[in-house]
């Protein structure tokens, strides 16, 4: 069988720390179709498989075709590094 490795790609995210302001940074990214829900107190977000839910503490990130998708926090540091700015160290 052969052997694959995923490929490296470069995505936005916002980690939702509070549910008002993660929703306010979602919009001004270009997120369609996000809503808050208070019971309990998440985002809801559609994505390309239905609703799906973020929490304080997760990530919503933008993939690369511009779908918008929810990420536990332990997942996300599993996956992803900070890409620093050119120059930046």
């Amino acid at each position: 069988m052969a052997k694959y490795q995923h490929k490296p790609t470069v995505v936005e995210a916002v980690k939702v720390e509070d549910l008002v302001s993660a929703h306010h940074a979602l919009k001004a990214i270009g997120a369609k179709n996000v809503s808050l829900s208070w019971t309990p107190p998440g985002l809801v977000i559609e994505t390309l498989e239905g609703s799906l839910r973020a929490d304080v503490g997760d990530w919503v990130i933008r993939g690369v075709n511009g779908e918008f998708y929810p990420c536990k926090a332990d997942r996300f540091s599993q996956l992803y590094d900070e890409v620093k700015p050119d120059g930046e160290q």
